[in-house]
C-alpha cells in the first residue's frame, strides 16, 4: 500500500496541479483545501472540500480535489466514487476522467481504465498524457495494434521522447513488423547513443529475427557501456550457443554469474553442463 500511494502522489501531481493553477473561486474553502493539499494537510483539505460541496452541490472542481484527497490516502475505491461525481456534474471534465483511469488502473481494473482515458482524449484531443497511459495500458494486455495507433499519436505530440519508440518498437516486434520495429530501436539509440538498455533491446530483436551475429554485436555494445550488465551476458551466451559457440557461450555464463548467480546458474546448468 504504502508504494501505491508513492505511485500516486506521483502521477497526481500534474492533475494537481491543473485545477489548482486555475482561476481561485470565490469559494474560500476551496481556496483552503488547495493550499492545505498543495501542503499535504490532507485532513484539513478534505474538510475544506466537504464544506465547499456543502455550500456549492454543484462544484464539479471540489468533487475532483476531494478525490484527488482520498487517492492520496491510498482510498483509491472512495476516489473514483468522487471523481464519478465530477464528471457527472461536468462531462467535458477531461483531466478527471483521466486520474479516475489512473485509480482504476491501480485497483486492477484495466478495461474501465482505457474507457475512461478514450473518453478523455475524446474530449480533449491532444491529451498527451492519456494518448501516453492507453497505449501503455493496452500494450501490458497484448492490444499491440491499439497500442501501435496511440504510440503513434504520442510521437505526434512528442516526437523527441524517446521512450515512446522504445514501447512502440516493442508493440510492433509483438506483432512480427520487425522492419518497423529496428527503425525505433534505431531511433532510440539515436537519441540516447550511451544507452546500454537501447542497444540490448535491439539486439533482443536482432535474437528474434535469427540474426545472432547483429544481435551479439549489440550486446557487446551494451557491455562496453555498462560492465555489469548481467542480462546482456545472458543474452550474448545465449545467441554465441545458438551459432554453436558453446565455449564462448559458458564464457558470457560464467561472467554473469559473477554478477548475478542466481540468474546465471539456469543457463550454466543447461547450456554448459546439461544432465544427459
Amino acid at each position: 500500500m504504502m508504494f501505491k500511494t508513492y505511485v500516486v502522489r506521483n502521477l497526481l501531481l500534474v492533475a494537481t496541479l491543473f485545477t489548482s493553477c486555475k482561476p481561485v473561486t470565490p469559494d474560500n474553502h476551496m481556496a483552503l483545501g488547495t493550499k492545505y493539499f498543495i501542503e499535504n494537510n490532507l485532513d484539513d483539505a478534505k474538510t475544506e472540500f466537504e464544506q465547499s460541496i456543502k455550500q456549492h452541490p454543484g462544484n464539479a472542481d471540489a468533487y475532483y480535489q476531494l478525490g484527488a484527497v482520498y487517492s492520496y490516502k491510498g482510498d483509491f475505491e472512495k476516489s473514483i466514487t468522487y471523481y464519478t461525481r465530477s464528471i457527472e456534474i461536468n462531462p467535458e471534465f477531461s483531466m478527471a476522467y483521466y486520474v479516475r483511469a489512473q485509480m482504476e488502473e491501480l485497483e486492477g481494473d484495466y478495461y474501465s481504465a482505457i474507457k475512461d482515458l478514450e473518453k478523455a482524449i475524446a474530449v480533449k484531443k491532444n491529451f498527451y498524457l492519456a494518448i501516453l497511459l492507453k497505449g501503455r495500458l493496452e500494450y501490458s494486455h497484448a492490444m499491440y495494434a491499439m497500442a501501435v495507433v496511440d504510440m503513434t499519436n504520442a510521437t505526434k505530440l512528442k516526437p523527441d521522447y524517446y521512450l515512446l519508440y522504445s514501447w512502440r518498437g516493442a508493440c510492433y516486434s509483438k506483432l512480427k513488423n520487425y522492419t518497423a520495429s529496428l527503425s525505433d530501436h534505431n531511433m532510440v539509440i539515436k537519441f540516447v547513443p550511451e544507452s546500454a538498455e537501447a542497444y540490448m533491446n535491439r539486439g533482443v530483436l536482432y535474437g528474434e529475427m535469427q540474426n545472432y551475429n547483429a544481435a551479439i554485436d549489440d550486446m557487446n555494445k551494451a557491455i562496453k557501456i555498462d560492465k555489469n550488465h548481467t542480462t546482456a551476458y545472458l543474452f550474448k551466451g545465449y545467441y554465441e550457443y545458438e551459432l554453436n559457440e558453446k565455449e564462448d557461450a559458458c564464457n558470457d555464463f560464467q561472467k554473469a554469474a559473477q554478477l548475478d548467480t542466481a540468474q546465471a546458474n539456469p543457463y550454466i546448468r543447461k547450456y554448459c553442463y546439461p544432465i544427459p
